[in-house]
């Protein structure tokens, strides 16, 4: 009876369980594919296979179609029965290549034809695996995925959320905190940390969330039009001509959210116009004197350090940031979740391949390297921008570091 013998020096990398009753074939090919830089285990019939297969975790099974007495379809259905996961190569002889054909229908991948070409086999082998590899990825990446929108309850989320550091952790705990609630919330972060977007997922994924979402930037609005634009104009006369009144975004957002982006950047009148609408829930037209309900879920966003220093210049309402920065979200900076990186970059790398037609499976790991030695200022949107111009350079399945050079030498 032959023993299970092993060769597990070298570099760790994928195991691979050699099946043959010939001795000699086992040890020539457990040689070259640990040459090859794989490792390797050995058995003689099935069942030192299913032993092997339920003590280790075995990548690949390579094993022979004729087993003194056994059949390699016998193993590969049992293989299949133990551990789904494993990837099966049959090894047969031309006569029986019709057998071979059969057993991928039971689930092994591909077959290789005795005497067995090195060559060839180190190819398929390489192929076998990196397919497996990139199954891993994606499973790995979808159980991410899933994670959050079951730990969120969420429709509506977004790759830079993806990931399992602290950091990220309570951010997805106070974003939940605050989905079934109407008071007004403040979310805080540096430049390019997606504020606007993670006040949607507070929107899409509220009771209201069929109701208006409306969104208004007040930094990049001239204060003179943010009275107009956020709380209307009532009927009025000019020149002998009746102008109708409009209302505002405010009201328009009754009984929905109001997105206000820069929110210390709100016009100092409207300012006291905005306070009114959080303690009565009401807002009053210009030129008016009549209220208009205004039961609205108002998200601020701002960041840190700005609203901050306007504050203390008088230039926000103390009154107004104490009521808001009750209800904070704070967004970490990229650069503070490094460890989020490969599933950060996949995720992206998968959107952007995408949205151009391209196919990304993977990303080399010389990307996380490299992307891991930058600081990140711009954060996500920065990340997004290098990811962008590599997928777009890029030829291959496998996102390479190459595909960056261009846009992180600039």
């Amino acid at each position: 009876m032959s023993t299970m013998s092993g060769n597990t020096s070298g570099e760790s990398r994928e195991l691979i369980l050699i099946v043959d009753d010939e001795l000699r074939i086992r040890d020539s090919l457990s040689l070259a594919l640990h040459t090859f830089g794989y490792r390797t285990i050995v058995a003689s019939n099935i069942a030192q296979a299913l032993d092997a297969i339920r003590r280790t975790n075995v990548d690949l099974l390579l094993t022979d179609l004729n087993l003194a007495g056994e059949s390699g379809l016998e193993l590969v259905q049992q293989v299949k029965k133990e551990d789904p996961t494993v990837s099966i190569v049959m090894m047969t002889a031309f006569g029986s290549i019709e057998t071979a054909v059969n057993a991928m229908k039971d689930g092994a991948e591909d077959y290789l034809l005795k005497p067995i070409e090195l060559g060839t086999l180190e190819i398929l082998v390489n192929k076998i695996l990196e397919k497996r590899h990139l199954r891993k990825e994606n499973q790995r990446l979808s159980a991410e995925n899933r994670a959050l929108k079951e730990n969120l309850d969420v429709r509506y989320h977004l790759a830079s959320m993806l990931g399992a550091s602290p950091q990220v952790q309570e951010l997805q705990k106070s974003i939940k905190l605050y989905l079934k609630v109407r008071t007004p919330v403040l979310i805080l972060g540096e430049p390019g940390s997606q504020l606007s977007e993670i006040a949607q997922i507070l929107h899409y994924n509220s009771p209201w969330s069929s109701n208006s979402l409306i969104q208004f930037n007040c930094s990049m609005v001239p204060g003179e039009f943010h009275e107009p634009q956020l709380f209307g104009n009532e009927e009025r006369m000019e020149v002998g001509v009746r102008i109708r009144g409009t209302p505002g975004l405010v009201e328009k957002a009754h009984f929905g959210s109001l997105i206000l982006s820069d929110i210390d950047h709100i016009e100092k009148r409207c300012q006291g116009m905005l306070s009114r609408v959080f303690n009565q829930k009401k807002t009053q037209r210009s030129g008016g004197t009549h209220f208009y309900e205004a039961d609205v879920r108002i998200i601020g966003t701002a960041h840190e350090k700005e609203i901050e220093m306007r504050v203390s210049k008088n230039k926000f309402r103390w009154d107004l940031w104490e009521f808001m920065s009750d209800n904070v979200i704070v967004v970490p900076p990229l650069r503070t979740r490094k460890e989020d990186l490969p599933i950060l970059v996949l995720a992206e790398a998968k959107r952007l391949g995408n949205f151009y037609g391209k196919q990304i499976q993977s990303v080399h790991p010389q990307v996380i390297e490299e992307l891991s030695k930058r600081s990140f200022p711009g954060n996500y949107r920065e990340l997004e921008a290098l990811i962008e111009t590599a997928v777009l350079s890029s030829q291959q399945p496998v996102l390479a570091w190459s595909d960056f050079k261009s846009a992180t030498e600039n």
